[in-house]
């Protein structure tokens, strides 16, 4: 639903929260924990652009990412014998 919207398009927390079926208060919770931005206040309510969303979430799926790729590399350093020359 996020993804059909144009990127200029004004979300307001009461939007997120219809969009995600959480409640207004997860919404908040959600900008504490950093799982969303930072809103934006406009005539007195939180509102976000569903551009900044997605480049927000992006941006945390790529960190994800790297981070899964350098916790694989660690694992793989800490690995006494290469998986190809163990001996049963």
């Amino acid at each position: 639903m996020l993804g059909e919207l144009k990127p200029g398009t004004v979300i307001t927390e009461e939007g997120i929260a219809h969009m995600f079926q959480r409640h207004v208060v997860s919404v908040k919770r959600a900008v504490q924990r950093g799982e969303l931005p930072p809103p934006c206040r406009l005539f007195g309510a939180n509102v976000w652009t569903a551009g900044a969303l997605i480049r927000y979430i992006e941006a945390r799926l790529d960190q994800a990412a790297q981070e899964a790729a350098r916790d694989a590399q660690r694992m793989q350093n800490l690995s006494p014998v290469p998986h190809s020359s163990r001996r049963s």
